[in-house]
């Protein structure tokens, strides 16, 4: 799977024209296993928690169709496993393993290279150890 936006967020986008905003201080959770098929799906049975990152600032203006949000930020792993997905939630979600079509989330995969979110180290995450980001683009596709 690929990058997908909930529902909650794409009707955000068309009411308000604002994904700076309202992803300004959001989250980036890293999970094992399998994406669901959808962002407004619940987090799948068999995929585990394993590190949340937060807060997220988005910097500055979008340029050539992309927005940074910067992390700047290492957290420790809650839990040991092998990062496969990852969930981007607005920080008003207080739900975020749970299904919803309000919230605004982005799901993708996560890798080494060629992924949504790529650690180039390596995607095997220890408890207590560090787990670093230091940005994330968002890119809108072309007309």
């Amino acid at each position: 799977m690929g990058l997908q936006i909930s529902t909650g967020l794409r009707n955000h986008i068309l009411d308000t024209g604002d994904i700076q905003g309202k992803l300004d201080g959001a989250s980036i959770r890293l999970y094992s296993g399998s994406q669901p098929a959808s962002s407004d799906d619940a987090k799948p049975g068999a995929s585990t928690l394993l590190a949340i990152i937060t807060p997220l600032a988005c910097t500055g203006a979008a340029s050539s169709g992309s927005i940074s949000i910067d992390a700047a930020v290492s957290v420790n792993a809650v839990a040991t496993g092998t990062a496969g997905w990852f969930r981007l939630h607005e920080s008003g979600d207080a739900t975020p393993d749970n299904a919803s079509t309000t919230a605004a989330r982005i799901d993708g995969t996560v890798g080494t290279s060629g992924a949504n979110l790529n650690f180039p180290g390596g995607t095997s995450i220890q408890s207590g150890a560090p787990v670093k980001l230091d940005t994330f683009t968002i890119n809108a596709p072309a007309a």
